[in-house]
């Protein structure tokens, strides 16, 4: 079982990162502002323009921290990580695999999407069937199930990017319905990306980036 470990996120935009034995230090304004061990930190985000420092960033490359760059807005910018630990022969078929994808890889790589938005949707349902009081939900599911069917149907890739699509904007028409708290401050209307137009969306974009 995998050992679930914690994020370090550092928003404010003058922290500078520097390491201190097995530290790391957060500075801000000439003023250190905390520390924390490396026990039980598996990746740093840091959304400022000073960074971190080059000791910093070897000691996690060596402990297998990934170090991510994104901008005070909330663009992605790089990420240093250490050696990768693996079979690099079966990494090596993965990306081939991937570079011409044969039918039943797009077939298969689809449905599964799909079925585990339904999977969501169901479960959502089954804790809080209120929120189907129009049987849109039960909709959702069957528009769902039915690209599931048809992508096994059609040997044309871009028709299945097609359905790909379509559900998953029948998925985001029912999105807002799947949110149970806060709701006066956390509402989707549509999904929208460059730029994401509302709260929901901003934490979408977030998500996808880190």
């Amino acid at each position: 079982m995998r050992k679930l470990l914690n994020s370090l996120y550092i928003l404010e935009e003058t922290a500078y990162l520097t390491l201190d034995g097995e530290n790391i230090v957060c500075r801000a304004e000439d003023s250190e502002k905390f520390r924390v061990p490396f026990t039980n930190i598996e990746d740093i985000y840091i959304f400022s323009y000073s960074g971190c420092s080059p000791a910093l960033m070897g000691k996690c490359a060596e402990y297998g921290i990934a170090v991510n760059f994104i901008s005070p807005q909330g663009k992605f910018l790089a990420r240093v990580q250490g050696k990768t630990k693996g079979n690099v022969y079966l990494r090596k078929e993965q990306f081939e695999l991937f570079s011409t994808p044969q039918l039943d890889l797009i077939r298969n790589t689809v449905a599964a999407k799909l079925s585990n938005t339904r999977y969501l949707i169901r479960r959502s349902l089954h804790d809080n069937p209120d929120i189907n009081s129009d049987g849109a939900l039960t909709d959702c599911i069957k528009y769902l199930e039915n690209g599931i069917k048809t992508v096994y149907e059609t040997a044309d890739k871009d028709i299945i990017m097609g359905i790909e699509g379509s559900c998953a904007k029948a998925y985001f028409d029912i999105f807002d319905r799947l949110i149970l708290h806060q709701k006066e401050n956390f509402y989707l209307a549509n999904r929208t990306k460059r730029p994401p137009l509302d709260r929901v969306n901003a934490m979408l974009s977030f998500l996808y980036t880190i």
